[in-house]
């Protein structure tokens, strides 16, 4: 039920094809690691969809239900501080399933058996904290093209601790 759900808002969504998500403000390390997860999580929605892989998908959910949630909020708020709000999130997420879809149409009849690894190493993963580095590792397709944001600078008295070490 989750998945029919989830499914059949993901199709009204395709339907508005929208182009990658414009850069915005920069990323923080965290958001960054949001969208990797939330690439994950759309590319298997769109797995399951053309492989009828309904189950492997629900258990995906069920099982990483707190970190898909986090990075929906980090997601949401990256749009809100970009100025863009709901109107950006929901573009961007029809966006991502749209080029996932897109990927499977490309891959043909390989597309479920090229996914299949996939689905096995996500649930394998120790924990949810491994979803950005397994999507990145997979190179699962990214449409926010906002940079990282620069690293803090550190006040002018403080010096690097290890230098004299």
């Amino acid at each position: 039920m989750i998945l029919a759900r989830g499914l059949a808002a993901g199709l009204c969504l395709l339907a508005l094809a929208t182009p990658a998500t414009a850069a915005g403000p920069c990323l923080q390390p965290a958001e960054r690691a949001a969208f990797q997860v939330q690439a994950l999580q759309s590319m298997l929605m769109v797995a399951a969809l053309q492989c009828r892989q309904e189950d492997a998908y629900n258990a995906f959910v069920g099982r990483f239900r707190p970190e898909l949630i986090g990075a929906h909020r980090a997601v949401s708020a990256h749009f809100r501080r970009a100025g863009s709000g709901v109107r950006g999130m929901d573009e961007h997420v029809t966006g991502l399933a749209n080029a996932h879809s897109q990927d499977g149409i490309r891959q043909g009849a390989q597309f479920c058996a090229n996914v299949a690894p996939l689905w096995r190493q996500v649930m394998a993963l120790g924990s949810g904290a491994d979803l950005a580095r397994l999507s990145e590792e997979h190179r699962i397709t990214q449409i926010h093209r906002a940079a990282a944001c620069p690293a803090p600078a550190r006040p002018a008295g403080q010096a690097v601790a290890s230098a004299g070490r």
